[in-house]
């Protein structure tokens, strides 16, 4: 698995760019193929099925995955969190690390970029109420570690962040200890 990022976007278009960056410096490809989505809007390589990808942007942030798997990946500005969201999108379990974290936006960010890249890598995005989908949480009273692999289900997961930012990334593989960033 490959994740590269980039803090510079201006545009939506740019995301594109990234990606053709990231298969050049991956599997050496010196063009894009053709793109289409799948029925709930997941991007893909038509003729190149064996080659997976998946992409997020927020804000001027953007990372991009590739995997020879299903790959998801999200990425996320920091911003205050209403509580009303937060008890939304929480399972039981994941409401209680984050009263036991005290309710921390880093948190929440990473817990949302868990869940939209588990929904991504399925191929199915985000449910709703995003409480539907479970993912791995700490111990209680625990922060997410970055360079550390979550499991569930046969999923591999990491999770980043940087001063205003979070991610994750979701796959069948182990992800990278870190992102490359352009």
């Amino acid at each position: 698995m490959f994740l590269a990022g980039t803090k510079t976007l201006q545009n939506r278009r740019q995301i594109q760019e990234l990606l053709q960056w990231a298969v050049s410096q991956y599997w050496g490809w010196n063009k894009l193929p053709c793109q289409e989505r799948e029925k709930h809007g997941k991007p893909y390589f038509p003729h190149k099925r064996q080659h997976q990808f998946n992409y997020s942007h927020s804000g001027t942030y953007g990372l991009c995955a590739l995997s020879t798997q299903l790959v998801g990946v999200d990425i996320q500005v920091l911003r205050p969190f209403s509580q009303r969201l937060i008890k939304k999108s929480c399972t039981t379990e994941e409401w209680a690390w984050m009263e036991s974290r005290g309710m921390q936006n880093r948190d929440f960010g990473l817990l949302w970029a868990l869940k939209e890249s588990m929904g991504k890598q399925q191929g199915r995005g985000l449910p709703y109420p995003p409480s539907l989908l479970s993912v791995p949480i700490p111990v209680l009273g625990q922060p997410y570690e970055q360079g550390k692999v979550y499991q569930q289900g046969g999923l591999f997961m990491g999770v980043y962040w940087g001063q205003d930012w979070c991610g994750a990334v979701c796959g069948l593989e182990i992800p990278p200890q870190q992102i490359i960033w352009t």
